[in-house]
């Protein structure tokens, strides 16, 4: 049924490309074909593919300013949806590594990417209930919120992800229930139990919490 719903989706009219080679990867600014996205984004969150995540890639994807597409010969492998909701703070509105090339850095390599194109950003941020999403914003950044070592960070971020808090309008850095239930098929587990411990400390995966991330390059 829903590969017969795949195989009805086109392709989005792109936009002019711009595109860069980075050892066997493919970073493109394009829309890539939808049924792609979809087929990418269930084996990302290791869910079967069903008229709710049709809908809920969808509905991301309309609502996104740009769209950094990751590609590995004709298959994609990644992608970014990007908006700016604030002044200063670049929006990461969704990010899917296909399980095959998580590991290669793709997110910090795209957040970098992306943060070049958006020079009036001084920040940058997304949510998520994943810590592996989480560390690999780690990677990429010199300061983050939430942090597991006490690091302190600059008012201004801090004052920041408050203002985000309220225009996305959750109820906290951490909102409860926001998903309505786990948003991945299988719990990411961060390899250092360490990590997990402290991130399963205020985020419940099985209620659907998210966490709001904000990071500085």
């Amino acid at each position: 049924m829903f590969r017969d719903a795949l195989e009805g989706m086109g392709a989005f009219d792109a936009p002019d490309t711009k595109t860069r080679l980075l050892g066997q990867l493919t970073y493109i600014w394009c829309r890539p074909v939808e049924r792609d996205l979809v087929t990418l984004t269930a084996a990302a969150l290791c869910r079967e593919i069903d008229e709710v995540l049709i809908k809920d890639v969808r509905e991301h994807i309309d609502s996104a300013q740009d769209i950094l597409a990751v590609y590995k010969g004709a298959k994609l492998v990644g992608y970014m949806l990007i908006q700016v909701l604030l002044g200063d703070v670049l929006y990461i509105a969704g990010t899917m590594v296909h399980p095959s090339c998580q590991g290669m850095g793709i997110k910090a390599q795209a957040t970098v990417d992306v943060m070049k194109i958006y020079t009036s950003c001084k920040y940058f941020a997304g949510r998520t209930q994943s810590s592996i999403v989480w560390a690999s914003v780690t990677r990429a950044a010199v300061a983050v919120l939430p942090s597991h070592t006490g690091t302190s960070v600059e008012k201004g971020m801090i004052d920041a992800r408050q203002s985000l808090v309220d225009v996305l309008m959750m109820e906290g850095s951490v909102h409860r229930g926001f998903y309505g239930g786990p948003l991945y098929g299988e719990k990411p587990t961060h390899r250092d139990p360490t990590t997990q411990a402290w991130w399963d400390t205020f985020i419940d995966f099985e209620r659907g919490d998210a966490v709001l991330y904000i990071a500085m390059l």
